[in-house]
């Protein structure tokens, strides 16, 4: 009995209220595949042959119990259901009613995926990205931070995190003379200023040390903060002083701990310097890697990447 063919296929604008579009993964990389070079008999096959075309562009991460998918600058999360969707298309495109049925039944497709999960070709670890700290992913391309040199998104990397802005050439005025009002025309304190953020827009662990801000309410503290998480997009965390409390073991879910993977830059408001719990301050500003989980998934461990920035 023939399997079924694949051919082009195209995801309908609105999608259970969930579009592609709005998770940022392209058409194009679900649902373009071609015609298989067999026939598809088994969700293994099938498994098979969605590695064989999307192994660059589709990644599996077992710490998380995800499936990442490329759009073009980054690989995001949250990308099961829409894979789900690209194998029910597969049996619409299928003339012969059996298969079809077969195909597109539920059992079927769920043993697709987890054939997918076990796949080694998409298998990766959670360290595996965003683990070049030297780098910095911006939508022109990814930089190296040591050259300057920019590379563009011409294949799929290992990143998930995104800045908002590209480098640029001129000078930013507008920056400039904001930075002179907040720092009373200062100018050591605002070459200081600059070159801690310089900092954070590497992974690099070397530097320990965490910066904390403090002044008069209305000072312009949190708005220059604020635009410096803003130019980081993706690699900035907002967390509150709850963060430097010690919370249980390794083992213990703490979802905030978690969110600092593969970030640059951490910045922590209503902190009070009466709550900070000193193990806890060296493990987030030292050498050692970091232990934790999300709830209901399973323990991680991943290198520091970030700075801190209090504000107080």
């Amino acid at each position: 009995m023939d399997g079924p063919r694949v051919t082009r296929g195209y995801l309908p604008a609105n999608d259970s209220g969930n579009d592609l579009y709005d998770t940022g993964i392209g058409v194009e990389a679900f649902l373009s595949l071609e015609e298989p070079s067999i026939e598809i008999e088994s969700p293994a096959d099938l498994a098979d042959e969605i590695v064989q075309q999307l192994y660059e562009v589709l990644k599996f991460v077992p710490e998380t119990n995800e499936f990442l998918g490329w759009n073009g600058q980054i690989f995001v999360s949250d990308v099961q259901s829409h894979l789900r969707y690209s194998i029910r298309l597969l049996g619409s495109l299928d003339h012969n009613r059996s298969s079809l049925k077969k195909l597109r039944g539920r059992k079927f497709i769920e043993d697709v995926i987890w054939h997918l999960r076990d796949h080694p070709k998409i298998r990766r670890s959670s360290k595996t990205f965003d683990s070049e700290t030297y780098k910095l992913n911006t939508p022109e391309g990814i930089v190296d931070l040591r050259t300057g040199q920019l590379s563009r998104h011409e294949k799929p990397s290992l990143v998930t995190k995104l800045t908002t802005t590209s480098p640029v050439e001129e000078r930013c005025k507008r920056f400039h003379q904001f930075l002179d009002e907040v720092t009373g025309g200062d100018e050591c304190l605002q070459e200081y200023l600059q070159v801690m953020f310089g900092a954070c827009l590497s992974g690099a662990p070397e530097a320990h040390w965490m910066a904390f801000i403090h002044g008069p309410t209305r000072s312009g503290k949190s708005v220059l903060v604020e635009l410096l998480a803003h130019i980081m997009g993706s690699y900035a965390h907002t967390t509150d002083g709850s963060l430097f409390r010690k919370n249980g073991n390794d083992a213990d879910a703490n979802p905030k701990l978690f969110a600092l993977m593969g970030t640059r830059l951490v910045i922590a408001s209503e902190v009070d310097d009466g709550h900070f719990d000193s193990i806890m301050i060296k493990q987030l500003t030292g050498d050692s890697h970091i232990t934790t989980r999300a709830l209901y998934q399973n323990v991680v461990t991943f290198p520091r990447t970030f700075k801190i920035i209090a504000i107080g």
